[in-house]
C-alpha cells in the first residue's frame, strides 16, 4: 500500500483476505480465471474509500492492513481470525471499520502492525495494543488475545512503534528503546535474557526450556534494552527484519577529556559521543583561537577505540592557548557540527616540595605543599571550571602521583611503591618584586624585554594536598625514603620532581620519610671528673691572661686582683673602667684546650645522607633533661630509690647550644662535646643540681634528643628581621650519656699463680697445680651500666710510662656478667570492675588479698677477663724487668686501670693490683711434730721456699679421699730477710674425722696444699707432712 501527498491511498498485491480494500464482482458471475486476477493485484489500484477519507499513515500486517485517517482514526480490514483488526471480533471485513479505544478522545498518531497484532500511540503518547499474543507480543504481561486495543504500560510516554512477526518494539519520547515478544534470534536485544532461567511468572523471566535454552513464550512486557555503552543515548529508528534487528543513533559528539593538557607532551585525547564507526579516515583538528600564522591549524590521526571513544595523540603544541578541536570520520571532507575548546600549557615542574621530612613512625602527612611553575592560562582554566562535572567536560581536578624511593647504603634509590592522591589549588605565587623574573621591572635590552615578556605568561601556584597517608608496606620495614611526587591537571600527564635531587639546592622537591633513632652512643659515658679538669685548665688560662693584664696595668680593688677581677664586672685600666672578661680570647682558650674535645659516635637507624638534607638545614643533638641519681640507687625501681631521683631541664636551652652532628653512613653518626660545651655543662650542673652535686658517688644522665634544624628564614612581612631557623624533633626516644664518678677498682682474686700457659708436655706444671684458671674478675662501684667503649689495661709498676707501657685489653676480651637484685612488689587488691571473688554464703564478694611478687633487676656489672701468661707479660716488658747483670726479674705485681668511657685513665688511686708468685708447694714444716702426731685444734706453721704476696691464704687439709678435704684459712707471716710462713690451725676432731688421712704404714698423714687466689688454685704438695694422733 502507497499514500499519496494528498491522502489518498493505492494498493496491490494479495488480496485472498480482501485486505487491498478493492471491489470485485462476485465469484458466481466470473470465471475461475477472471477471479485469481482479482484475487492478486498485479499493478497499483486506487481505493475509492481513500477518495472520501484522507489518511496520513497506513501499515500492513499479514493479510490485514491498518491506516489512520487525518483527524486521528485508525481503520481496519482484513483478516481478523485473531483479532488484529480491534473490532471485538474474530472475523474478516472486506471494508474499512473504525476501530474504538478505550480513550474516546484519543487521536492516533503512529500504528505499525506485525503477522497477527498491531502496536497505536495516540496524540498523548500512549501506546496501545490488540490481536495475536502467543509470544507476549502485545506486552500486556499475558499472553492471551485482545480483540479490541488496550493500553500497554501506562505512565510511560512513547513515541514509535515497530512490530515484525511476532516481536514489538517501541522508542519513548526520553530516546530509549523497549522491546517484547518472541527472543528468536535474538533481535529484542536482550542478550542478558537469553541465558536459562527457572520457570517464573514475571514478565522479564519467562520460561526457558532447559534441553534447548530457547524462549517459548517470548517477553511479554515492554523492556528496556540495555546494550553495552549505550548509557545516555538517545535511539532515533528502529528495524526488523526476519532473523535480525537494528537500531540507528543519530552521530553526535558530546565532549572531550582531559579538556586541557600539556604543549609537548600531552599524550592522549579521548572524543566521547554515539553514532561513531570505524573508519580509516578519521581526522581530529586542533585550530588555535587565537589566528597567527606561525601556529596553523594541526590534524592527527584518530582511531575508535570503541564504538563510543575517539583516541588521538594530539600535535606537539608550538604555543599555549586555547585550541578547538574538530572531528571529520570521512578524512576530512566533512567535519562534525560539535566542536570543544581545550587548554594547552607549558609543562609545569615542582620548584618546592614541603614538608621536607616526615616521620614514618607516624605516616600520616596532614598537609603536603608543592609549589608549581606553570602558564598563567592553566590557572585561568583551573579557575573557572566548576567542580564536580564530568572527566571530560569539567574538572579533571589535580591528580598527585607520589613515587616512593629507598634511599640505599650506596647513594642510589630504588622505586619500591607509588600511590596517588588528590590536590587543590590554594594560592598564586607572586615573583619578588624586582627579581629576574619580575615582569614589571625595568628592562635593560630587548632581549630581555623578550625574556621578560615569556615569563610574563608563566607564574607559580600553591596545590595542597590534606590527609595523605603513606601505604608502607611491612615488608618494607623502617627504613630511610624518598618521596618524589609528580602532578597532573588532566589525569594522566605527569610531570614534576626526579628521584635523587640534591637537597642541597634552591629548594626542596622531594619529601624524606624517616624513621630516625639514635640506637647507641660509643662511648655511651663520660667521667665526671674531666668536667672538673676542664674547669680547672680553662681557669688557669684565664688566670694566665688576667695576670698579662695586671702586668699591663689592670687593677681591681681588693687583695686577690686575678680572683677579684674574675667574679667582677669593671676594674680599670690607664684610668677607664673596662669589663675585663671581654679581653679575654675564650675562643683562643678553648682552642688550645681541644685535648679535652670528646668524639661521641651513634648508631642510628634511618640516618639522614648529608645530600639529602634540605639547603641550610642541620642535624643537632640537644641535651633535653638531665638525670642525677646516687650510684647505688642507678637501677633500682623500688619506690625509695625511685625518690633519689632529680630530674633537670629548665635553663637547658639557655644554657647549652645544641651541637652539629655529622653522618658518617646510613646507620652511623657522630659529635663533638667541645671543651666550651663541656665547661658550659660544668657550669649549668654546678649552678642548678640542689644540693650541690656529689662528683664521687651520684651518676648524671645526659638525655639527648636529635632535631633537624631548618635553614634560617627572614619573614617577607619585615625584610630588617632576624633570620629564624625552626627545630624538628626526630625522635621522642632520647638517647643516654652517663657521667659516671671515679670509683676505686677490685680484682677477684688479688694474686696469681706465676706460670706459663700449660701445654701438652708440661706435665709437672699440670701436676703440682689444682685448677689452673688465668680468669680475674673486674668490678667497682660505678659499674652500674654496660660500658660499650670500656677498656682495660695493664699497667707494670715498674714502667717508665705506665700509660703508653700498658698491655690493653678491649671489649672483644671481656666477658660480662650481671649482679641481679629482687624488689618484691604487691598487687593492688580486687577493685571495682574486675572480676569479682567467690561469693560467702550471704552472697557477697571478698576482696582479693595483695599479692608479693619478686622484680628481677640488674644492680650492676662485672667484667671477667683473661690475664696474659707469664712470658707475654715478661715479654712486654723485658727491657724494664731485665737487672744490670742482664738477668730477667720476675714479675711480682701489676696494675689494672678501667677506662668506662675508652679514652680517660683513671688516677691510679683507683687502680687495682694483681700479685703474682711461685710454686707454693715447696715449704717445710716449722712447728715441732709432738709425740704420735698432732691433735685436733693445733697451731701448725709451715715456712715456704719462696716468696708470696700479702695476701689471703687458704689451706686445704687434703686425706684419702680428695673429695672430702677440709679448707682452713692461713695466716701469712711476712719476716725481714726469711722467707715467709703461713700459720694455721687444724680442725675440730668432727671435722677430722669426716676427713679420713692418707695412711702411710701405720701413720696417719695430711696433705697441705696452699692457695694464694682464695681458693681457685692450690698448689698441690709434694708429699704427706702433718702427721696426726
Amino acid at each position: 500500500m502507497a499514500l499519496d501527498e494528498d491522502g489518498t491511498a493505492h494498493t496491490w498485491g494479495d488480496n485472498s483476505e480482501r485486505q487491498l480494500n478493492i471491489y470485485t464482482k462476485s465469484k458466481a458471475s466470473m470465471s475461475i480465471a477472471n477471479s485469481m486476477i482479482e484475487e492478486i493485484v498485479f499493478s497499483p489500484r486506487l481505493i475509492p474509500w481513500t477518495m472520501k477519507v484522507k489518511l496520513q499513515k497506513v501499515s500492513c500486517g499479514k493479510r490485514f492492513t491498518a491506516v489512520i485517517s487525518k483527524d486521528g482514526k485508525v481503520f481496519t480490514w482484513g483478516a481478523g481470525e485473531s483479532g488484529q483488526l480491534g473490532t471485538g471480533r474474530c472475523t474478516m471485513r472486506d471494508l474499512p471499520l473504525e476501530v474504538t479505544f478505550p480513550n474516546d478522545n484519543a487521536a492516533i498518531q503512529t500504528i505499525s502492525c506485525g503477522d497477527g497484532h498491531v502496536l497505536a500511540i495516540d496524540k498523548d503518547n500512549a501506546m496501545y495494543s490488540w490481536g495475536l499474543n502467543q509470544r507476549g507480543q502485545l506486552g500486556l504481561h499475558d499472553f492471551q488475545v485482545r480483540h479490541s486495543p488496550t493500553q500497554v504500560a501506562a505512565g510511560t510516554q512513547f513515541a514509535k512503534v515497530y512490530s515484525a512477526e511476532h516481536c514489538s518494539a517501541a522508542i519513548d519520547c526520553a530516546g530509549q528503546l523497549w522491546t517484547w515478544g518472541s527472543t528468536s534470534h535474538d533481535r529484542l536485544m536482550h542478550y542478558e535474557l537469553t541465558k536459562e532461567r527457572p520457570v517464573v511468572d514475571a514478565p522479564d523471566m519467562p520460561y526457558v526450556s532447559p534441553s534447548k535454552k530457547e524462549l517459548v513464550h517470548g517477553i511479554n512486557i515492554p523492556t528496556m534494552v540495555h546494550l553495552p555503552g549505550t548509557q545516555g543515548l538517545k535511539f532515533e529508528q528502529f528495524a526488523f527484519s526476519k532473523t535480525r534487528s537494528a537500531v540507528l543513533v543519530r552521530t553526535k559528539l558530546l565532549d572531550v577529556s582531559p579538556n586541557k593538557g600539556p604543549k609537548r607532551t600531552f599524550s592522549k585525547l579521548l572524543i566521547h559521543g554515539y553514532g561513531l564507526w570505524d573508519s580509516s579516515n578519521i581526522i581530529v583538528k586542533f585550530t588555535s583561537r587565537v589566528f597567527s600564522i606561525y601556529n596553523p591549524p594541526r590534524a592527527v590521526v584518530g582511531k575508535l577505540q570503541d564504538p563510543f571513544t575517539i583516541a588521538c595523540k594530539p600535535p606537539k603544541f608550538s604555543e599555549v592557548g586555547s585550541y578547538t578541536v574538530s572531528v571529520s570520520l570521512d578524512g576530512g571532507e566533512l567535519f562534525l557540527p560539535e566542536t570543544f575548546d581545550i587548554t594547552v600549557y607549558k609543562e609545569v615542574s615542582i620548584v618546592q616540595q614541603t614538608p621536607p621530612i616526615v616521620d614514618l613512625r607516624s605516616p600520616y602527612i596532614d598537609k603536603l605543599t608543592l609549589r608549581i611553575h606553570g602558564s598563567r592560562n592553566l590557572l585561568s582554566r583551573l579557575d573557572d571550571e566548576p567542580a564536580g562535572q564530568h572527566a571530560g567536560g569539567g574538572q579533571e581536578g589535580i591528580a598527585i602521583k607520589a613515587s616512593l624511593f629507598r634511599i640505599n647504603d650506596n647513594g642510589t634509590n630504588s622505586l619500591v611503591q607509588e600511590f596517588p592522591f588528590q590536590g587543590q589549588l590554594v594560592s598564586e605565587g607572586q615573583h619578588p618584586p624586582g627579581s629576574a623574573e619580575d615582569p614589571s621591572r625595568p628592562v635593560t635590552s630587548q632581549s630581555e624585554s623578550v625574556t621578560l615578556q615569556a615569563k610574563s605568561m608563566e607564574s607559580e601556584f600553591v596545590v595542597e594536598c590534606r590527609d595523605i597517608r603513606i601505604p608502607l608496606d611491612d615488608s618494607l620495614g623502617l627504613g630511610l625514603y624518598e618521596m618524589v611526587c609528580s602532578i597532573s591537571f588532566n589525569n594522566q600527564d605527569f610531570s614534576g620532581g626526579a628521584s635523587g635531587k640534591n637537597h642541597h639546592g634552591e629548594s626542596n622537591t622531594s619529601t624524606i620519610c624517616h624513621a630516625f633513632q639514635a640506637l647507641e652512643a660509643r662511648p655511651n659515658c663520660y667521667a665526671i671528673s674531666e668536667l672538673e679538669n676542664v674547669r680547672n685548665h680553662v681557669q688557669a688560662r684565664i688566670q694566665a691572661y688576667l695576670k698579662d693584664m695586671a702586668d699591663a696595668g689592670f687593677s681591681v680593688p681588693g687583695s686577690n686582683p686575678v680572683g677579684s677581677a674574675m667574679g667582677s664586672d669593671a676594674g680599670s685600666l690607664n684610668g677607664q673602667e673596662v669589663n675585663p672578661l671581654e679581653h679575654i680570647p675564650m675562643d683562643q682558650i678553648y682552642s688550645e684546650l681541644r685535648q679535652f674535645d670528646r668524639k661521641i659516635a651513634i648508631k642510628a637507624q634511618s640516618l639522614f645522607p648529608s645530600n639529602k638534607i634540605p639547603k641550610g638545614a642541620h642535624i643537632k643533638a640537644r641535651i633535653d633533661a638531665i638525670k642525677v641519681v646516687p650510684v647505688e640507687s642507678a637501677n633500682d625501681p623500688s619506690p625509695e630509690a625511685i625518690s633519689q631521683v632529680s630530674f633537670y631541664q629548665d635553663g637547658i636551652a639557655e644554657y647549652l647550644d645544641p651541637l652539629l652532628v655529622y653522618t658518617d653512613s646510613m646507620d652511623t653518626a657522630h659529635f663533638t662535646m667541645t671543651t666550651a660545651f663541656l665547661k658550659v655543662l660544668d657550669d649549668y650542673l654546678e649552678a642548678t643540681v640542689k644540693p650541690p652535686l656529689d662528683r664521687t658517688n651520684q651518676l648524671v644522665t645526659l638525655q639527648w634528643k636529635f632535631y633537624l634544624e631548618s635553614a634560617p628564614v627572614v619573614s617577607t612581612a619585615n625584610a630588617n628581621e632576624t633570620a629564624q631557623s625552626s627545630m624538628m624533633l626526630l625522635c621522642e626516644e632520647p638517647l643516654p650519656l652517663l657521667l659516671y664518678p671515679a670509683s676505686p677498682l677490685a680484682i677477684t682474686p688479688s694474686a696469681m699463680r706465676r706460670y706459663p700457659v700449660p701445654t701438652a708436655s708440661d706435665g709437672q706444671e699440670q701436676a703440682t697445680t689444682s685448677g689452673g684458671s688465668r680468669t680475674v674478675s673486674v668490678t667497682c662501684s660505678n659499674l652500674v651500666f654496660h660500658p660499650h667503649s670500656a677498656l682495660l689495661r695493664i699497667h707494670y709498676p715498674g714502667a717508665k710510662d705506665k700509660e703508653k707501657d700498658a698491655i690493653v685489653l678491649d671489649q672483644k676480651a671481656f666477658r660480662f656478667s650481671e649482679n641481679v637484685g629482687k624488689i618484691t612488689r604487691a598487687q593492688e587488691p580486687m577493685g571495682d570492675g574486675d572480676v569479682p571473688a567467690e561469693p560467702t554464703t550471704e552472697g557477697e564478694g571478698i576482696p582479693a588479698a595483695a599479692v608479693e611478687e619478686e622484680e628481677e633487676f640488674v644492680k650492676s656489672y662485672n667484667i671477667e677477663v683473661d690475664v696474659p701468661d707469664n712470658d707475654t707479660l715478661v715479654k712486654k716488658w723485658a727491657s724494664v724487668l731485665t737487672n744490670a747483670d742482664g738477668q730477667v726479674e720476675a714479675i711480682q705485681e701489676v696494675m689494672f686501670s678501667l677506662s668506662l668511657d675508652g679514652t680517660k685513665i683513671p688516677s691510679d688511686v683507683n687502680w687495682a693490683k694483681l700479685a703474682f708468685y711461685s710454686d707454693l708447694s715447696k715449704y717445710a714444716l716449722q712447728t715441732a711434730v709432738p709425740k704420735g702426731g698432732f691433735t685436733p685444734g693445733a697451731a701448725i706453721v709451715l715456712q715456704l721456699e719462696v716468696p708470696c704476696p700479702a695476701v689471703p691464704i687458704t689451706v686445704r687439709l687434703r686425706g684419702a679421699d680428695e673429695q672430702k678435704a677440709v679448707l682452713v684459712a692461713g695466716q701469712l707471716i711476712q719476716a725481714a730477710g726469711a722467707n715467709p710462713t703461713i700459720a694455721f690451725a687444724l680442725p675440730d676432731a668432727p671435722t677430722i674425722a669426716s676427713n679420713p688421712p692418707h695412711m702411710q704404714g701405720k701413720e696417719k698423714l695430711y696433705f697441705a696444699d696452699i692457695s694464694a687466689d682464695q681458693g681457685v688454685t692450690f698448689d698441690l704438695a709434694a708429699q704427706a707432712m702433718i702427721p696426726l694422733k
